[in-house]
């Protein structure tokens, strides 16, 4: 387990706005936490989770016009957040090794944000209101859903 905490900021002193004034950086995200649990029973099972936490990313507000409304990267997305698990079987057949395995990914299956429209700070919503609906719905906008694997492995 391993928890971060950053800070990052820059001067810009081309801005004529606010020389010399700092800005947080796009990548700022100020807290990252990680963990991993790991059991193996003798018997030949084992279960593997692995999750994280993560605050927002930073965005620049703006209006229906796509002006900055607020200072650059002033806003928050959403903090986000998984967990992945991972469960396996090892059993041997005369010569034959035979794992049978699962693993899941986005196993609360949480739809996290990965990104926003600047302008509502959402990441399913606009304020420009000549997007026809196909334009303002983006699907990569946010995280993969729940995905499960099954299967076996044989080996000598």
């Amino acid at each position: 387990s391993d928890y971060h905490w950053y800070v990052a900021e820059w001067a810009n002193g081309y801005d004529w706005r606010d020389f010399n004034h700092t800005y947080t950086m796009p990548w700022d995200q100020t807290h990252n936490i990680n963990f991993r649990l790991n059991y193996i029973h003798r018997s030949g099972l084992g279960l593997s989770m692995i999750g994280n936490y993560g605050s927002g990313f930073p965005y620049t507000p703006e209006d229906a016009r796509a002006r900055p409304i607020d200072k650059q990267y002033s806003g928050r997305m959403p903090p986000t957040s998984n967990v992945d698990l991972k469960i396996y079987y090892d059993l041997k057949i005369k010569d034959l090794s035979i794992r049978l395995f699962g693993d899941i990914s986005n196993a609360m299956n949480k739809a996290n944000v990965l990104a926003v429209d600047n302008t509502t700070g959402e990441p399913d919503a606009t304020l420009d209101t000549g997007q026809p609906p196909m334009y303002v719905w983006k699907p990569y906008y946010f995280s993969p859903p729940r995905h499960i694997e099954i299967g076996i492995s044989v080996g000598h």
